[in-house]
């Protein structure tokens, strides 16, 4: 599965607060929320659970960058010398919280560069784990396909068939 395959596939599977602001603030606590788990998964060395938590933190990237109307393709920067994943998640994180309690613009420029150190900080991550990103992608669609066979609702949020869910990623 390629990246704009992924960005498009995950758009069936979030759903919009009604609000943009609400929606970034959505997708920034999620990428800052999945760091966490992927940390745990590093430490249980579960080369199955850091592979869902690298595409989770993919699906938190892509919605947002939808959100944003950015291609996620493109969010590598020539020459960038990135931030840490941490780092450029609390960048991003701030940009967004003076847009929803200050009402401040967000910087264009100081967004894009936020994304592209969370993506390339991403790329490096399954590299170095030695993960297919591509099949990671498509197994994080498969398992949200399990998890919303009719795109998001709540309902299925609240109640997870875990053990399907496991089922497919292990694919």
């Amino acid at each position: 599965m390629t990246i704009t395959e992924y960005q498009i596939e995950c758009r069936r599977t979030c759903p919009s607060l009604g609000d943009l602001k609400l929606d970034l603030a959505h997708m920034v606590l999620g990428l800052h929320s999945e760091y966490s788990e992927l940390v745990d998964a590093e430490i249980d060395r579960n080369k199955v659970n850091v592979s869902e938590e690298l595409a989770d933190h993919m699906w938190y990237l892509a919605n947002y960058c939808t959100f944003r109307d950015y291609q996620l393709e493109n969010m590598i920067l020539p020459a960038f010398d990135s931030y840490t994943l941490e780092y450029a998640t609390s960048k991003l994180q701030d940009l967004v919280k003076k847009h929803v309690a200050y009402n401040k613009p967000i910087d264009d420029g100081l967004e894009f560069e936020a994304l592209s150190s969370i993506y390339v900080s991403l790329l490096e991550i399954y590299e170095q784990a030695g993960i297919d990103m591509a099949q990671s992608l498509q197994n994080n669609i498969d398992k949200l396909k399990v998890r919303f066979p009719d795109g998001f609702s709540e309902e299925k949020a609240n109640n997870r068939d875990l053990n399907s869910e496991l089922d497919e990623l292990k694919k």
